[in-house]
């Protein structure tokens, strides 16, 4: 693996970044290594396509679903993790929406705080995307359903706010009051339909505390 290279600007139009992942894939094979891993790509991000086209006759990229190394032309978009938590709490949304429960995914802006060195081992909540819906947000508590491609199972989990920030959100579909930790799963299931009905009912708890808003 070759995670950064250096040269100097004025060769850029040499395409020396590609060059130099040839140069290692090549000393990979001096050691008698058999795999090279050129890094991470980003669909609907065309940065980091260059790697796409090194090697394609035997380039994988790893399948999270069966967590298994398939060959890149079989692979599709709908595939990526971000869009099945999409396509599964979309299905969630609109069977609460149909309800009358006006349900609505949000985008967690610090899901990657785990990343960071210093939070290492804090177990913070990782999830992109959680679907939440009226009085599941009291403050630092936070109630919200996660669909997780590990298990392909949706979860209601509970998360408590450990640090609010200064970010503003800029409109219902992000999340950035505060860093999340969750404390809690409360429900777990393979279908919509029994995170729809355990949601109904809890709402209907909710609601005369918690008022409409």
């Amino acid at each position: 693996m070759g995670i950064s290279s250096v040269y100097d600007p004025d060769y850029r139009k040499y395409s020396l970044g590609k060059y130099l992942i040839y140069l290692k894939m090549n000393y990979c094979k001096q050691l008698g290594m058999r795999y090279f891993y050129p890094g991470y790509f980003v669909p609907g991000y065309p940065f980091f396509d260059y790697k796409l086209f090194i090697g394609k006759d035997a380039l994988q990229y790893l399948q999270f679903e069966h967590e298994e190394w398939i060959h890149i032309k079989m692979f599709h978009e709908n595939n990526t993790p971000l869009k099945v938590m999409q396509l599964k709490l979309a299905k969630l949304r609109d069977g609460l929406q149909a309800m009358g429960i006006m349900a609505r995914i949000s985008r967690y802006e610090f899901f990657d705080a785990n990343l960071i060195p210093d939070l290492a081992g804090a177990r913070l909540f990782d999830f992109p995307l959680f679907l939440i819906y009226p009085g599941a947000i009291r403050e630092a508590l936070v109630q919200g359903v996660v669909f997780d491609i590990s298990d392909h199972r949706y979860h209601l989990v509970k998360c408590r706010g450990i640090w609010k920030t200064n970010s503003a959100a800029a409109s219902d579909m992000i999340y950035s009051a505060y860093v999340l930790k969750p404390e809690e799963t409360l429900y777990s299931t393979d279908t919509s339909d029994d995170m729809i009905r355990m949601i109904a009912a809890e709402y209907q708890q909710l609601m005369p505390r918690t008022g409409t808003r």
